[in-house]
């Protein structure tokens, strides 16, 4: 059986690295995959903008822990931890986009099918901006280390910490160097 078969938990990041906060997703994954060691029951994804195409990703695990930008009134920057209650608790939100992800809807038809993870956490920030340009705004930026221990602390009290790594891998987010940065906007 492969590592990935084997793997119950998940760790998910959402976002559209080409549209500034939203890509805070792939940045706290990317910057958490640099500092830490994940046990093998731990698969690591970015999944980009995968819109309702969430189901296959969620079935059958144990627990998931998705990373994303949210929608939320409190401050550009505040980190939130939502449980599986929670996150179905909300009224469904107007899609606005083909891009956003239809968490409660893939939960709800998993359930349905008795295939939904047992556990569920979304790590939400709140972003800034989401123009089409690439890079964190500040507040964002100064959130992801908070991000990262907030999923680390939901691994650990999942029962799989992740290992500290004697010394950081090099981030490369292909990103930052391949679209326009907020010195080069480019308007869709």
């Amino acid at each position: 059986m492969s590592e990935a078969a084997a793997a119950k938990i998940a760790v998910l990041a959402v976002g559209n690295v080409l549209m500034q906060d939203d890509a805070v997703g792939p940045y706290v994954l990317a910057e958490l995959v640099s500092r830490f060691e994940m046990p093998s029951q731990v698969r690591i994804e970015d999944l980009g903008t995968p819109g309702l195409d969430l189901h296959p990703h969620l079935m059958d695990l144990d627990a998931a822990v998705f990373i994303d930008a949210i929608q939320s009134t409190d401050a550009p920057g505040t980190v939130r931890r939502l449980d599986r209650g929670q996150l179905l608790a909300a009224a469904p939100a107007q899609r606005t986009g083909g891009h956003d992800p239809a968490l409660r809807e893939a939960l709800l038809a998993l359930e349905f099918n008795g295939r939904a993870p047992k556990e569920i956490f979304l790590i939400g920030i709140v972003p800034a901006a989401t123009s089409y340009v690439t890079g964190l705004t500040e507040p964002v930026r100064e959130a992801v280390e908070q991000a990262v221990a907030m999923v680390v602390d939901t691994l650990r009290d999942l029962g799989h910490a992740p290992r500290r790594r004697p010394e950081a891998l090099p981030v490369d987010n292909w990103w930052e160097h391949a679209a326009p940065s907020s010195r080069n906007e480019t308007r869709l």
